[in-house]
């Protein structure tokens, strides 16, 4: 770049020094020249996105008017390619509401019913609708984009939509159902009961790509998303229901043994971005990615085509940002690179070494290339990452979820703070196939990934449910790794972590007594009485019109407190009555109950009723 506003442009990109007058100044030359190059074009977008903190929303507008894209509130850097077409998505005109992403988790929560229950409201209301709809204006639609599909009934539904006037579209790795996969019965399933079948999306015409039923998504890597889309009219307004499922769980028999996430998301923005973006993967146009700030949820997609912010940047800003807590549990893990050139383990490191506690944990079978029993798999290499993260002092947890061969710990996600908790999470591994590398932003995997502001969306429940959920895999595979922190001791230490989210507990109890008699929970946290040692426990009250319900007032607890308790009788000369037989344990972690802002246990002493 010769010309004076490129040489201007080259030097602030060098030196880096770049505020808002400078900007101002910069974008009014290049207008007033009126013949920015391409390439001029291009510096400048680099620019806005590495100095866009020090710029105003009206600068950035400007900035997005000028160069002919949509930038919202971050840049988009204009198509390297100018043969593949560019999507450009609408901005959001809706606010997020707070109640718009459920999250259930495996194998505690059954993600499966989740799924069941979404096809069968569409297929029970196109049963009860009449009408024929012609194919391009259906408003009963099931779109499937997933890596794999092996799970039966999922079929099964998904056959019976079809047979019953609804518009069904499976997007599905085309390796994961080659005729090597001798077990992938998905093609032959669907073409037996009538489906169009297309073994790669290369080559269909337009009306090919939106008809045909079942189609191999061919990519340089895989096809890695995990997305449903359900839609159906609203008998009541005729207005269109549309609901989207997306996280790590695919819609495979034995993901219901793995650790998962999924999440029923129901804001029409976030489903039609990742429709947008299906179909142009589909349709072999270019993913176009904007970053929202004022949004408390924001999707980013990789693939080969996809331009835009990129996810390992963000990431690496929430790690520098990060001053509470760090917490990862990623089923593939590698050394992340940004596109500065830093990498993951530098930034965890640096929180580490500034006093932010990081936790890490991984699946073993990915990190160190093994089988189901630790034996070494032949033609993979053992990856450095967990062993790099270890020698920095993080401690990182490796898993082996041994409920089958095939079984993970499969989440993919992150947490960030207490106050206001950060979730990353969704399809994505922490891989370079998945994020690119370094300041090539190329990804061979379509892949997705969801950044969630928990504190602004809904005052941190997913941010705590996800901080339950990694509390639970720590305690399910930590004894594991021997030569890592003992996780009982690990978890006590970060409950004592300002902010630690607090759980009112109350307890409900049968207890028949005799006259003279209390009734006390007694157990191992001072709330409890530590098992007697500083009092005789929590008290709970009755009277004519409850006995013989015994119930407390409630108690705060930190989220993930292991309580151990036992009901006991107490008479006025102070002689105990125990509850025989082993302690009763449980997790406080009330958000298992979304609907419950209170963890209600209930018990009855000795089987009295």
């Amino acid at each position: 770049m010769t010309t004076r506003i490129g040489t201007k442009i080259t030097q602030a990109l060098v030196d880096g020094r770049v505020n808002q007058s400078e900007m101002d100044s910069l974008i009014a030359e290049a207008k007033a020249n009126g013949k920015v190059s391409a390439a001029e074009k291009a510096a400048l977008m680099t620019l806005l996105r590495k100095h866009g903190d020090k710029i105003d929303v009206e600068t950035k507008a400007a900035l997005g008017s000028f160069l002919g894209v949509v930038i919202g509130t971050t840049p988009v850097e204009p198509p390297t390619d100018p043969s593949i077409p560019n999507d450009v998505f609408e901005p959001r005109r809706t606010p997020f509401a707070a109640d718009a992403i459920e999250t259930v988790f495996t194998p505690g929560d059954e993600a499966r019913f989740m799924e069941y229950a979404a096809l069968d409201e569409v297929i029970n209301a196109r049963k009860a609708d009449p009408k024929t709809y012609p194919p391009e204006s259906n408003p009963y639609r099931i779109d499937y984009a997933v890596y794999n599909l092996t799970d039966k009934e999922v079929v099964r539904k998904l056959t019976e939509a079809a047979k019953a006037g609804v518009k069904v579209q499976v997007l599905v790795d085309s390796k994961s159902i080659a005729p090597s996969k001798w077990w992938s019965t998905l093609v032959r399933d669907l073409t037996a009961a009538g489906f169009s079948y297309a073994p790669s999306q290369a080559g269909l015409s337009a009306q090919q790509q939106r008809s045909t039923q079942l189609i191999g998504m061919d990519m340089p890597g895989i096809f890695h998303l995990k997305a449903r889309v359900f839609a159906y009219p609203d008998p009541a307004t005729g207005q269109i229901k549309e609901t989207l499922l997306t996280g790590s769980y695919n819609p495979e028999t034995m993901a219901r043994h793995n650790d998962e996430s999924l999440h029923r998301i129901t804001d029409q923005h976030l489903i039609d971005q990742y429709q947008r973006a299906i179909e142009s993967m589909r349709d072999g146009k270019r993913v176009t990615n904007t970053w929202d700030p004022e949004c408390p949820v924001n999707a980013l997609f990789t693939g080969p085509s996809a331009q835009g912010p990129r996810p390992t940047d963000k990431i690496f800003e929430l790690i520098d940002q990060e001053t509470e807590l760090i917490c990862l549990s990623v089923f593939t893990l590698r050394e992340l690179v940004g596109s500065d050139r830093t990498k993951l383990i530098n930034h965890l490191k640096a929180a580490h070494e500034r006093g932010v506690p990081v936790v890490v944990i991984t699946d073993r079978k990915q990190s160190d290339s093994v089988d189901a029993r630790g034996n070494p798999t032949p033609g993979y290499d053992n990856d450095k990452t967990d062993e790099l993260l270890q020698k920095a002092g993080i401690p990182t947890y490796e898993c082996i979820n041994s409920a089958s061969d095939f079984s993970a710990m499969h989440l993919k996600s992150a947490l960030f703070g207490l106050k206001d908790m950060k979730v990353v999470t969704d399809a994505g591994n922490w891989t370079y196939s998945v994020m690119g590398s370094g300041a090539s932003p190329y990804s061979k995997n379509a892949d997705s990934l969801l950044f969630i502001d928990s504190g602004k969306l809904d005052k941190n429940e997913t941010g705590e449910r996800y901080l339950g959920e990694m509390l639970r895999v720590l305690r399910r595979y930590g004894s594991q790794s021997a030569d890592q922190p003992d996780v009982e001791t690990l978890i006590a230490g970060l409950q004592k972590l300002p902010h630690w989210p607090q759980v009112k507990v109350d307890f409900n109890v049968v207890a028949r007594t005799h006259l003279g008699q209390d009734v006390y929970v007694t157990g191992n946290t001072p709330a409890l009485g530590q098992w007697g040692e500083s009092g005789p426990g929590l008290k709970l009250d009755t009277d004519p019109s409850t006995y013989p319900n015994w119930r407390s007032a409630a108690v705060e607890l930190p989220l993930g407190t292991k309580l151990e308790y036992k009901v006991v009788k107490r008479d006025a000369a102070g002689r105990l009555d125990w509850e025989p037989g082993d302690n009763a344990v449980l997790v406080v972690d009330p958000l298992r109950d979304p609907q419950h802002d209170e963890l209600e246990v209930k018990d009855a002493f000795n089987g009295d009723t």
